[in-house]
């Protein structure tokens, strides 16, 4: 009875064994796959890293491009408003010149007021140096004196220094006498009738030009 409860019990643990032995290899298989997974893992991962380099290292070059594109862009604005500076003053310098020449090229006088004037007083009219202005006196075929917008300044602004013809408290206004009359009669005092005056002298340096300017015009042929 014994020996058949040994025996028993010797399958039974036997069957157990081989019930349990199945579950084992379960678990095997598991941590199996569980590493390929893992291992796949790391594999896609290391790939994603890789991409993510390359793509770094394009946009890395794309930068790198755009900086020197943006230094070159710069360097070209810098000498092209180089460029446009010198043309301007070229440009600057031309137009002074031209307007010197202008200023300095001999016109005729074509009022009788303003030649008698020039032909009366030059010798004696100096510049503020003491020089002559003009020791010497030119026609054209026509018999008009010839004289430059520059000399005629000069002439009158010297008729002027030389006979005081300043305002004492305002050295930019000329107080005009019967000479700077005739010759700028639009720039006096004007007087109604009754010898009240209507229109204040208005005569300054900076509108003497402006005065000189219809003695340089020829007039108009009816």
């Amino acid at each position: 009875m014994a020996r058949k409860n040994i025996v028993a019990s010797s399958k039974k643990t036997t069957q157990e064994e081989q019930v349990e032995e199945p579950a084992s290899t379960s678990v095997v298989e598991e941590t199996i796959v569980d590493t390929q997974n893992e291992e796949q893992q790391e594999d896609e991962m290391e790939i994603q890293l890789n991409q993510m380099q390359e793509l770094a290292g394009y946009f890395l070059e794309i930068a790198k491009k755009l900086d020197k594109e943006v230094k070159n862009m710069k360097k070209q604005v810098i000498a092209k408003n180089k460029r446009l500076a010198k043309l301007e003053s070229k440009s600057k310098k031309s137009k002074k010149r031209s307007g010197e020449n202008v200023l300095a090229k001999p016109q005729p006088i074509y009022t009788e007021v303003f030649q008698q004037f020039i032909e009366k007083n030059h010798s004696n009219l100096t510049d503020k140096n003491g020089d002559i202005i003009m020791s010497e006196l030119s026609y054209n075929d026509e018999g008009r004196l010839m004289v430059s917008r520059s000399d005629c300044l000069k002439l009158v602004n010297a008729y002027v220094r030389m006979n005081n013809l300043q305002y004492p408290d305002q050295k930019k206004r000329i107080k005009m006498d019967s000479t700077m009359k005739r010759l700028f009669p639009d720039l006096a005092e004007k007087k109604d009738k009754k010898g009240k005056v209507i229109e204040e002298e208005n005569c300054y340096y900076h509108s003497l030009m402006q005065g000189i300017s219809p003695h340089l015009k020829a007039p108009e042929s009816s």
